[in-house]
C-alpha cells in the first residue's frame, strides 16, 4: 500500500517542465509541419550539427555577422 502512495506522489516540476508549458503553443505547430513533410527528429539534429559547424567556421574566419546569424537560426 505504501508503494502505491509513493507511485501516485508527483515529483516537483523542473525548469524544463515549465519551459515545455510556455513554448508548447509555438513548438507543437512547427513540429507538426516538419513531421508532415517527412523530417524526423534525428534528421533535424544532424542538420543542426552541420549548420553549427558551418557557423563555427564562419566565426573562425572572422565573419561574425553571418556566423552569428547561422548559429542563431540553426541552434534551436
Amino acid at each position: 500500500m505504501d508503494t502505491e502512495k509513493q507511485d501516485k506522489k508527483q515529483s516537483p516540476k523542473t525548469f524544463t517542465d515549465h519551459l515545455r508549458v510556455w513554448f508548447k503553443g509555438i513548438l507543437d505547430p512547427i513540429a507538426r509541419i516538419l513531421n508532415g513533410i517527412g523530417l524526423m527528429p534525428n534528421t533535424m539534429t544532424i542538420l543542426g550539427v552541420i549548420g553549427n559547424i558551418g557557423g563555427a567556421i564562419l566565426l573562425a574566419n572572422g565573419q561574425m555577422l553571418y556566423g552569428g546569424i547561422v548559429i542563431l537560426i540553426l541552434g534551436p
